[in-house]
């Protein structure tokens, strides 16, 4: 199977209250953005570093869709641009949002599962979104796989398999932010995931 026939998306898994997963490959990200951004008056786009959160702010800003990047610890431009709604997407860092938040967006999307339960729930608190999504890549299915099973414990995995974007984007005019359910997290997590 090459690039080309590889499937655009996969289906979308619920994680918890508000949160899901989606399997997109690395190569479909942006496309997956601007679909979601053509939907969607305003989200947090939180990268891993700085510098995925550069090259994705002008990769989407080449293909025309209004962005503002926020990610260098002190930048508050970026984020007052945002704030007053002159622009769609904030592309940001899990560290900025956690320094200079909460973000408030009807949808944030993650472009990688954090590496523990501790850092996803931070994101969450910091990117107050009634939907939060992330995007799994192949090489993150482990991750994720381990991510959502401490998320949701008692969530059958076979059940949801087929979630529509529609209805994951419906989801965001809620006015109650995407959570954690405390009954979920009674076992402890302990260490990081691999």
């Amino acid at each position: 199977m090459t690039l080309a026939d590889t499937p655009f998306i996969s289906p979308i898994q619920r994680a918890h209250s508000g949160g899901f997963f989606w399997t997109v490959n690395r190569s479909r990200r942006i496309q997956a953005i601007l679909e979601v951004a053509s939907r969607v008056q305003k989200l947090v786009i939180i990268a891993g570093s700085e510098s995925e959160a550069t090259d994705v702010s002008e990769r989407l800003t080449l293909r025309g869709l209004p962005v503002q990047l926020a990610a260098a610890p002190n930048t508050h431009v970026g984020r007052r641009s945002f704030d007053s709604g002159a622009t769609t997407a904030l592309v940001t860092t899990a560290e900025y949002v956690q320094k200079n938040g909460p973000v408030n967006a009807p949808l944030t999307i993650h472009l990688r599962p954090p590496i523990s339960v501790r850092s996803y729930v931070k994101r969450l608190k910091s990117s107050v979104s009634a939907v939060h999504v992330t995007f799994v890549t192949p090489e993150d299915q482990q991750r994720a796989g381990a991510l959502r099973s401490v998320l949701s414990p008692d969530l059958d995995p076979s059940g949801d398999e087929g979630i529509e974007l529609s209805s994951v984007l419906d989801l965001t005019a809620s006015p109650k932010a995407a959570t954690v359910e405390a009954g979920r997290r009674r076992f402890a997590f302990r260490g990081e995931l691999s």
